[in-house]
C-alpha cells in the first residue's frame, strides 16, 4: 500500500526512513550519518498545503548531504506527483489543478525544455523514444515505460541522477 502525504505527516514516517547502504554521490559504503530533517511544503488535496519533515544524512566520505524524499513528491516542487501526473495527462479537474494551474504550466514548460537533455540521458533504455520536440508523446512514453511519475522519478534518479525536470544530486526517492 502506498502512503499518502497526509498519512506520512500524521504517522511521522520521516523517522522510519532507513539510511541508504551507500552514498549516492561517492558510493562509499556505510558512510551516511543522520543529519536530521528539513521542512518543506507539499500541496494538499483539500486546497491547503502540508508541511512535511524530510530525512537527511551527510556522507562522512564526500561531505555531501542526501535527503530521502518520499515517492509522492518531486525535488524542489510544491505540487505532489499525483497533481503533476493528472495535469500532464490532461486529467486535471481536481482542486489542486485549478488552484495551481499557473505553476503546473511552468512545470510543463520545464519538462519540455529539459527533454533534449533527458532524451540523451535515457538513450534507448526503454526502447526507441519520441523526438525531444514532442513533450506530450514523451510523457506518454515515460508513463508507459515506468507506470507512474513516482516510479519514473525513482528509476531516473537511481540510474541517471536526473528527474523529469532536471539534474539533482541530493534527493533520493524512497517509498513512504
Amino acid at each position: 500500500m502506498t502512503c499518502t502525504p497526509e498519512d506520512y505527516r500524521v504517522a511521522h514516517k520521516q523517522s522510519t526512513m532507513a539510511r541508504p547502504d551507500r552514498c549516492p554521490n561517492c558510493s562509499a559504503a556505510k558512510s551516511l550519518l543522520a543529519l536530521g530533517y528539513y521542512e518543506r511544503w507539499l500541496s494538499g488535496i483539500d486546497g491547503g498545503d502540508l508541511r512535511l519533515s524530510i530525512r537527511r544524512f551527510r556522507c562522512r566520505s564526500c561531505g555531501r548531504t542526501v535527503s530521502l524524499l518520499p515517492n509522492f513528491a518531486q525535488p524542489y516542487r510544491l505540487l505532489r506527483n499525483e497533481a503533476i501526473e493528472r495535469y500532464f495527462s490532461a486529467q486535471s479537474e481536481r482542486v489542486e489543478a485549478r488552484r495551481h494551474v499557473l505553476l503546473l504550466r511552468c512545470y510543463w514548460r520545464r519538462f519540455a525544455s529539459w527533454l533534449p537533455d533527458l532524451s540523451r540521458a535515457i538513450g534507448v533504455t526503454f526502447g526507441r523514444s519520441p523526438p525531444p520536440s514532442e513533450p506530450q508523446k514523451w510523457w506518454v512514453f515515460l508513463m508507459n515505460a515506468t507506470g507512474d511519475l513516482a516510479r519514473a522519478t525513482r528509476w531516473l534518479v537511481e540510474h541517471l541522477r536526473v528527474t523529469v525536470f532536471g539534474r539533482y544530486r541530493c534527493h533520493q526517492p524512497r517509498p513512504a
